[in-house]
């Protein structure tokens, strides 16, 4: 390889073959003492069509004057090739230094490409009173999706969810390689219940670690009085006093401040006694 021509001012004899015979011609040259033969390549750009794509993705290089890339990831070379597009297959930041010999090089941006796998379905299992994903962990995952009753739970975009209600449950995963979707899990809450005068008082789950859900099922304008008591007969908090406003109340009660043991929804509906004995697990 050579950088520059140096013109001849010197006649030079040049022998010029023919079909029939061999003639002698003179060829002056003439023209500057030095002309550049070659050049530094330009600034390459490297671009992908998605900087996250499913198992492998292409990164395409615009550059001119270049003979050969040095390809790098994370800063360290990876591969040399002299064609304009490379495919990749793990995530990182990706770079090129395009090179022309001795002629100079020089570095292009850095693209990050996300490589994902495809999904595995998720599983989901009760915990406490939580659903919870239990072979999300190491998947790679970019939308949660819970759904209730077959609808979508608005906000409901975590590997877990709380404060369940009576009904199915599944939930969904999504990346760029696709989507799945659980098995269908129906949640029948383990709880204890009476009815008095046509009004039926639950509370679920019980036993419970974190919150209780107390529901008062009947007609608007009963007379509701309730209270939480603790072994003792002592009084720990009011739960709801008043007149039902509509056929269904629901109410949650935060027992991560109260000790483990045994307590007692204790007071009156429609003037007639009731009482529900429910288990805080700590």
């Amino acid at each position: 390889q050579t950088n520059t021509l140096q013109w001849r001012v010197d006649p030079i004899a040049i022998h010029k073959w023919t079909y029939e015979n061999i003639t002698d011609s003179i060829i002056f040259l003439v023209g500057n003492p030095t002309t550049d033969l070659c050049f530094a390549p330009e600034i390459p750009v490297v671009s992908a069509p998605k900087n996250m794509a499913c198992q492998q993705a292409v990164i395409y290089i615009d550059s001119t004057n270049a003979l050969e890339y040095e390809v790098y990831k994370n800063g360290s070379l990876i591969t040399t090739i002299n064609a304009d597009s490379f495919v990749v297959n793990s995530s990182g930041a990706y770079y090129v230094i395009a090179k022309n010999y001795s002629c100079g090089s020089n570095q292009s941006n850095a693209v990050n490409i996300t490589i994902e796998n495809p999904l595995t379905a998720p599983a989901i299992t009760l915990v406490g009173d939580s659903l919870v994903c239990s072979n999300c962990s190491g998947q790679d995952i970019q939308t949660y999706q819970w759904l209730f009753n077959g609808n979508p739970i608005q906000g409901a975009n975590n590997p877990y969810i709380k404060n369940l209600t009576p009904g199915t449950y599944q939930l969904k995963i999504i990346n760029s390689c696709g989507e799945e979707i659980s098995n269908i899990f129906t949640y029948i809450p383990t709880g204890v219940s009476i009815t008095v005068k046509g009004t039926k008082l639950s509370a679920y789950p019980v036993p419970t670690d974190r919150e209780l859900n107390v529901v008062l099922s009947g007609e608007p304008g009963t007379e509701v009085e309730l209270s939480l008591y603790n072994m003792l007969g002592e009084e720990v908090f009011g739960i709801y006093k008043g007149r039902l406003k509509s056929k269904v109340k629901n109410l949650v009660i935060n027992t991560a401040q109260l000790s483990g043991g045994v307590y007692f929804i204790k007071g009156k509906i429609s003037g007639d006694f009731v009482s529900l004995k429910i288990v805080t697990a700590h």
